[in-house]
């Protein structure tokens, strides 16, 4: 028991030579904490783990839980929306935009065409360009964002407020599978 609580206090002076770089070692503890960290795991059984993560309430901040969804289901990149208010709430993934890029696109999703898309349930659309002829404002906001492909989601929160959480793929052509539709129904509403 002694040798433990020692080991409590052992301070390592951080070398960048000796321990390589900090993103890798991050990587690293990282895979060691993986939900999926073996591979054998099929999407069901990874939702359940998160779903088991978030009914228990353990401390599992929304950052940690994208990060998950990213990291198990292969997605480029996530963002969640307030669909009333038109605001990026959260954003993970490659390629996330500056601040001042969000803010200047994020209201996309309040645009008459989107809100219209959106009406029925999800949106899959796997080439943004192809709004571009439909409406060419919208098509430009995405393209600034970096977007080349995206699946929405409209979900409601705890509380029963509208948001969107947007399954995008940035700067390369992406084709959503659609027989798996019910997996990310389910991550939004997760």
């Amino acid at each position: 028991c002694q040798e433990i609580f020692l080991l409590k206090h052992v301070y390592i002076i951080y070398n960048e030579e000796k321990h390589g770089k900090l993103e890798d070692i991050r990587k690293t503890v990282n895979l060691a904490t993986r939900i999926n960290s073996r591979g054998d795991m099929s999407k069901g059984e990874i939702l359940c783990v998160i779903m088991d993560k978030v009914s228990c309430k353990e401390d599992y901040p929304v950052e940690r839980l994208l990060d998950d969804y990213l990291e198990n289901f292969e997605i480029p990149r996530i963002s969640v929306y307030d669909a009333e208010a038109g605001k990026v709430l959260h954003m993970a993934g490659q390629k996330v935009p500056s601040k001042d890029v969000i803010a200047e696109t994020e209201n996309y999703i309040l645009k008459d065409y989107w809100q219209s898309l959106l009406k029925e349930t999800e949106v899959v659309i796997n080439d943004v360009s192809s709004i571009a002829p439909v409406n060419d404002e919208v098509y430009q906001l995405m393209k600034k964002q970096g977007m080349t492909a995206c699946l929405q989601v409209p979900f409601k929160d705890r509380k029963g407020h509208k948001c969107i959480v947007s399954f995008e793929a940035v700067n390369k052509r992406y084709v959503w599978n659609t027989e798996q539709l019910h997996f990310y129904r389910l991550m939004a509403k997760v």
